[in-house]
């Protein structure tokens, strides 16, 4: 066997050796091929070099452009490779970018590829499926949010409204409050007045009553002394008749003193029947203020209860009047919190309304997008 036979067997050995190996090792590269074709040309080159002086150059001639035309066509197979994908590629990126559709995918020929472009490829449509499920979920979201916010926002309307309300309420009754304490302090103060009118009332009565005891009392001395006056008329009508009868026996002697004892005895009639009228109206006057003081004696317990009362009722409203300035803060309080709570339903009925035109604005640019 000659060494030219020798070699060229054993370049063809070193060949059908390296080019699976090389296959194998960069069977997920794209540049899998350049490798070959770089061994191919290793291999070649050496084996017209070591033939080229049995041969002549003639050799060389046919070996560089043979390797360069196998150089050119591994470029062109390895640009046709690369470059039909990154086109696709940054196809669909544009109209991706251009329309928004999520639902663009690349040609599975390219995404089953082993090599780098396989994986660009799988990379690729992996952030498209991924921000597309992105999109989905927020689009969900949106109309989740927008029917919430307007829900939100009706709540909020609903409870500024009735805030409003519940202040201008809390305002009446804390105004009713005041002109009732008004009203409490009033009676309050006609209440101390009547209890002081009462009391001297009472005080007065007291006194009259006392007068009346004063005035029976003077009545009966009275009536004694017309008792006595009336004695006194009977004794002298007494003496007047014995002085007339023994003027009738004095004769024409004793006329004149008949006309003297006839005076005595008419007013000695008079007296009596005074003594009497006086006695009778004594009588009736004594009856009367006994009468006025038995009614005295039934009115003084009344006016004394009648005080009593006032002082109660006064003693009442003076705790009204507490409670009422206690409920009068509370509610002066309640109106401060209530209108506190209407301004915050109002800022609550503002954020509410810019919540729903964030979550349109966010639907409307999520209808940019064909998910």
């Amino acid at each position: 066997m000659s060494d030219l036979t020798f070699f060229l067997i054993l370049m063809f050995a070193a060949i059908i050796t390296v080019v699976p190996v090389l296959l194998v090792v960069f069977r997920k590269s794209f540049l899998r091929i350049a490798f070959v074709v770089i061994a191919f040309i290793i291999v070649l080159t050496a084996i017209a070099g070591y033939v080229a002086p049995v041969f002549g150059n003639w050799v060389m001639w046919i070996t560089i452009p043979s390797i360069i035309t196998i150089g050119f066509t591994a470029f062109f197979i390895i640009l046709r490779m690369v470059q039909k994908p990154i086109r696709e590629l940054i196809s669909a990126m544009e109209e991706l970018a251009n329309t928004g559709d999520f639902t663009v995918r690349a040609s599975k020929s390219f995404t089953q590829r082993i090599d780098e472009i396989g994986q660009l490829t799988r990379a690729f449509e992996g952030v498209v499926i991924e921000t597309h499920k992105i999109l989905q979920e927020s689009n969900n979201v949106s109309h989740t949010l927008i029917e919430a916010s307007e829900q939100f926002k009706v709540q909020s309307n609903y409870i500024a409204t009735r805030a409003n309300d519940q202040s201008a309420s809390t305002e009446q009754i804390s105004s009713a409050m005041e002109e009732m304490s008004s009203n409490i302090n009033q009676n309050l103060e006609n209440a101390n007045q009547s209890a002081n009118v009462g009391k001297q009332v009472n005080v007065e009565v007291k006194e009259v009553s006392e007068a009346f005891n004063r005035t029976s009392k003077a009545m009966d001395h009275i009536r004694e002394k017309t008792v006595n006056v009336s004695e006194i008329a009977r004794k002298i009508n007494v003496l007047a008749i014995n002085a007339a009868i023994e003027a009738a026996r004095a004769g024409e002697y004793g006329r004149g003193f008949a006309v003297v004892a006839a005076e005595v005895r008419h007013l000695a009639d008079q007296s009596q029947k005074a003594s009497n009228e006086i006695d009778g109206i004594s009588q009736e006057s004594a009856k009367a203020v006994e009468e006025m003081g038995l009614k005295l004696d039934t009115v003084v317990p009344n006016i004394q209860k009648v005080v009593a009362m006032i002082n109660e009722i006064a003693a009442a409203s003076g705790e009204q009047r507490q409670g009422a300035e206690q409920i009068s803060t509370a509610l002066n309080q309640l109106v401060q919190i209530t209108n506190e709570n209407s301004s915050t339903s109002e800022e609550l009925s503002a954020g509410a309304e810019q919540l729903v035109d964030l979550a349109n604005t966010m639907g409307q640019t999520l209808t940019r997008f064909t998910i």
